[in-house]
Formats: C-alpha cells, sequence, structure tokens
C-alpha cells in the first residue's frame, strides 16, 4: 500500500497541490489509482474550511447574525449528514478498527470528507469569536491600536466623564461580560474545568472503548458525530481559563518554549516519515 501511494504521487501530486486530495475518487488497484501521501487529508480539509471561513467572514462582516445563522446551518447539515451516513452504511465509531464490510469506505468516504469535519473547524471560529472579547486580547494585540487613539483633555468635566463610562458600559458585549464573569467567580471557572475535563475524558474513553467492542449503530451515529464536539469543546474551554488568567499553572506548562521546538520538529517528522517508510 505504501509503495503505490507513494508512486501514486507521480501523478496525482497535483490533487494535493490543490488541497483536494480528500474529496477526489480513487479505486486503489494499481499505482496510478492511489492517493498520494494519504496522511495529508487533514491538510485538505484545513485549507477548505479556512478558504470557505473567510468568504464568509469577508462577505458577512457586517452581518453578524446571517454569519451566525450560516455556521449554525453548516454545524447542523454536518450532523444530520453525519448520522444519516452512519445509519445508511452501518459505519461503526472507529470503523478503522472495526470494519464494516461494505463497498463504503469508512475512511475514505466518511472519515476524511470536509461534511465530517467542518464542526470542530467551527467550535474553533467560536473560541476565537470569545477570545476577542478578553483582556488579555484587548491590553496586548490591541495595544498599538490603543495607543493611536486621541488622549482624553485633562479639563474634560466629570459630567462628560460619567457619559462616556456609562455608554462603554452600554456597548460592552455579552461574550465580553460573560468573560468578566469567568475572570470574578473562581467557582464558575473551576466548574468549567471540571466540564472541560469530563468531555475530554468521554472522547478518549469512548475511543478507547470501541477499540475493542462494537457499538450499537446508535451509539456509533452519536459518537461519530458528537465526538468530535466533545474534544473541542473541552479543550477549548480549558485553553480559554488560561487566557482569563485562571489555572495559571496550564498555561505555563503549555508555553514551555522546549514544547514548541518539539511540537514544530514532530510535525515536519510527520509529515515526511509517510516517504521515509
Amino acid at each position: 500500500t505504501y509503495i503505490y501511494s507513494n508512486q501514486g504521487c507521480l501523478t496525482n501530486y497535483w490533487h494535493n497541490l490543490l488541497y483536494i486530495n480528500n474529496i477526489m475518487t480513487y479505486d486503489y488497484f494499481g499505482p496510478n489509482n492511489m492517493q498520494c501521501a494519504g496522511h495529508f487529508w487533514y491538510l485538505a480539509c484545513d485549507m477548505q474550511f479556512f478558504i470557505a471561513s473567510m468568504i464568509i467572514v469577508v462577505c458577512l462582516n457586517n452581518r453578524k447574525v446571517l454569519r451566525h445563522i450560516v455556521l449554525a446551518l453548516t454545524f447542523l447539515g454536518s450532523c444530520v449528514i453525519q448520522i444519516y451516513l452512519v445509519f445508511k452504511h452501518k459505519y461503526q465509531y472507529n470503523d478503522m478498527v472495526h470494519p464494516n464490510g461494505t463497498s463504503y469506505s469508512y475512511f475514505y468516504d466518511f472519515y476524511i470528507q470536509p461534511y465530517s469535519r467542518i464542526i470542530p473547524y467551527i467550535l474553533g471560529i467560536y473560541f476565537s469569536e470569545l477570545f476577542l472579547e478578553t483582556d488579555l486580547y484587548k491590553n496586548d494585540y490591541l495595544k498599538t491600536d490603543y495607543e493611536k487613539l486621541p488622549k482624553v483633555e485633562d479639563s474634560i468635566n466629570d459630567s462628560t466623564e460619567s457619559q462616556v463610562d456609562t455608554e462603554k458600559r452600554e456597548n460592552v458585549s455579552p461574550l465580553y461580560k460573560f468573560n468578566k464573569y469567568i475572570e470574578e467567580n473562581n467557582w464558575f471557572a473551576f466548574a468549567l474545568l471540571c466540564i472541560g475535563l469530563i468531555l475530554i475524558n468521554v472522547f478518549f474513553w469512548t475511543s478507547s472503548i470501541s477499540n475493542f467492542n462494537e457499538l450499537s449503530v446508535l451509539g456509533s451515529a452519536l459518537f461519530n458525530t458528537f465526538g468530535k464536539v466533545f474534544f473541542v469543546l473541552g479543550l477549548g474551554i480549558i485553553v480559554h481559563l488560561t487566557f482569563l488568567n485562571k489555572f495559571a499553572f496550564i498555561r505555563t506548562l503549555l508555553t514551555f518554549k522546549i514544547e514548541s521546538a518539539v511540537s514544530r520538529s514532530s510535525y515536519g517528522i510527520y509529515a515526511v516519515h509517510f516517504f521515509i517508510v
């Protein structure tokens, strides 16, 4: 398989260059009909999502409600498609371990397809919007922009100052208020941390259990669809808490310089290991 896939790069390399290798059809008989570097399917997904999300953001930049509707409908559409396909083809959760015996491949026809992978990306967009409403972003990333703002004259009267403060309070977004609530209530931050840890562990426990046991079709449909949601929500919650200066030890662990170097090196190794083998 590895040899055929490497040889398939001689004719199908352009699929990867255009980031469409995850949606092309291959019959997998002979070297010219294999996907080139199959482990790059996620690069294709990420590029497709990036381009689509930029189009949505640019076109609907001033239409926030419509943008959220488009993203929400995409999210729901992905859920419906995944559940339908699992029931139709009787896919098992983690079906690379439990082949279903049908003519449809769990990996190529389901696992690597955009409709099965868009949900985590949409959640990432929403977490980024939440991050934009933190003091960390406003103080550190927008500091240079704030410095460019015209300075308030020292002679401004108290009534004007009071009016400005009132307008600022009224213009504060709900997301910013939510972030401030987390900052001011340690019990709520701790509860969110526990929820994040539970969601991550549900994802890993389910993946581990499914390696040795077959799930019902309903269970497989639910975990195929929402397992990724659990993981991204759990991880997103924990990382976002560190942006709010909660659980600083986690942020310290995640920002060691040696870890950054190792992560970059390991990614490079992962990219080329397929060909080395």
